[in-house]
């Protein structure tokens, strides 16, 4: 079975869980799903769902005080290292961590 084949899968068992009423736990339990599998898939399915409508999960960042000097942040994650400066594009930020959360 192919991952998009496993997406459509999840998207209609996700579907039936939230007409259900019953907690995760409960509707896992009667349908004979492992419980951290169906958590996994729904949370794939809701990222991909906030993606295609253009929501982020990224809140707004104030410089309140623009009188110091600026060094960049770091972010390490795995074998990566990035540093970001203050004049970061946001977009291509955002892309570059959306790539590295499926690395």
């Amino acid at each position: 079975m192919t991952r998009d084949e496993k997406l459509l899968m999840w998207e209609k068992k996700v579907e039936q869980f939230d007409k259900s009423g019953l907690s995760m736990r409960q509707w896992c339990q009667e349908n004979g799903e492992v419980y951290g599998t169906f958590r996994h898939w729904r949370k794939v399915i809701q990222e991909k769902n906030d993606m295609e409508q253009g929501q982020s999960r990224w809140l707004p960042l104030q410089v309140l005080d623009d009188t110091t000097q600026h060094s960049p942040i770091v972010i390490k994650y795995k074998e990566f290292k990035i540093e970001i400066s203050q004049d970061v594009d946001t977009r291509l930020l955002e892309d570059l961590l959306r790539v590295l959360k499926i690395v």
